[in-house]
């Protein structure tokens, strides 16, 4: 099971964000890579600043760079 090796590595790159307390897909329903706190299921409305600032550094980091200021 799972997924082939080859196809993996053509698949783009997945950043997991989730809130904690989203009712339809609990927390302990899945393995987010980042969890904001007090976020219900549309997290990049209810959250957006948090979201936002979770993906600048997640792009930064794969561009090595700093991550930009701003919203």
């Amino acid at each position: 099971p799972g997924i082939e090796p080859a196809r993996q590595a053509r698949l783009p790159p997945l950043f997991h964000v989730h809130g904690s307390d989203d009712p339809l897909m609990p927390l302990a329903a899945v393995t987010p890579d980042a969890v904001i706190p007090g976020g219900s299921h549309i997290i990049h409305l209810s959250h957006a600043d948090a979201v936002n600032a979770l993906l600048r550094e997640w792009i930064a980091t794969r561009l090595q760079t700093a991550p930009p200021d701003g919203p």
